[in-house]
């Protein structure tokens, strides 16, 4: 993971904890300075710093000659040895603090970051978040460009999935990509192909059924089961259900609900 983003977390935490007016000035410009030391930006931003700290606080008339911005050296080091969990709160921290201080093309990195490491900033369980979260804020990180470019991207991933067609299965086949390939996961794996077959029935040890129900937890295969404990061995009985397109549906309908606060009115 890019160095940006951790440093940026150690300065968040502090941003979303802060409560006093100069605290929270001094965590929004924290987090300014992380980001551009992180992206090369750091020299042409820091003689800002005072300006903007005193920006921020308005109604202070004697500001601290030297604010100090950064946690003590103890509290860093701990801070920089644990990672800050990934959630839409410490997104949304970061934007508005940076909107805040009105650094657009730090905003913009930000963003890129964002949508360039999908695989740790997941777009439905991270991104569309944050971007309602924001819309729903109020001006001005709703309606800050950066926080637009999230909101845009967002949108599109909606639109593109519920545009999918959402079908019920016609008959009994059902996905079958099994990521074992061993004899018996094979077996699963054409059971679920077949269009005409909604029960199977796995007679066996009960390493291998119990190595089977893993594999139906594990790929999300359309399938309930059951153990069947008469004779020798015994039976793992399989039932063919409409799982996947279940969990479509409710998918289709969390998205309908995404979009829909995605395009209110800002700030409402």
């Amino acid at each position: 993971m890019s160095s940006l983003w951790s440093s940026v977390s150690l300065a968040v935490c502090s941003a979303s904890l802060a409560k006093a007016g100069l605290r929270r000035a001094a965590a929004c410009c924290t987090i300014a300075d992380c980001v551009a030391a992180g992206s090369g930006m750091a020299r042409a931003y820091r003689p800002e710093r005072r300006r903007t700290m005193q920006r921020c606080l308005p109604s202070c008339s004697n500001p601290p000659r030297k604010p100090c911005l950064l946690p003590c050296r103890e509290s860093r080091r701990r801070c920089w040895r644990r990672a800050l969990p990934v959630t839409p709160a410490l997104v949304v921290v970061l934007l508005s603090a940076l909107c805040h201080l009105g650094v657009g093309p730090l905003g913009e990195q930000a963003v890129d970051h964002l949508l360039n490491w999908p695989e740790r900033f997941a777009v439905d369980a991270i991104l569309v978040p944050a971007a309602c979260l924001l819309t729903e804020q109020g001006w001005p990180a709703s309606d800050w460009p950066p926080t637009r470019r999230l909101r845009a991207h967002c949108l599109d991933h909606l639109a593109r999935r519920i545009a999918e067609p959402l079908v019920a299965p016609a008959d009994f086949a059902r996905p079958s990509r099994v990521d074992c390939s061993c004899a018996h996961c094979r077996e699963l794996s054409l059971f679920l192909a077949d269009p005409e077959r909604s029960v199977w029935v796995f007679k066996a040890a009960q390493q291998h059924r119990s190595h089977v129900k893993y594999s139906i937890r594990r790929d999300q295969c359309d399938v309930s089961h059951e153990t069947e404990r008469r004779g020798s061995p015994h039976a793992l009985v399989c039932t063919k259900s409409q799982a996947s397109f279940e969990r479509r549906v409710a998918q289709r309908q969390k998205d309908l609900e995404d979009q829909a606060r995605l395009l209110q009115p800002l700030g409402q």
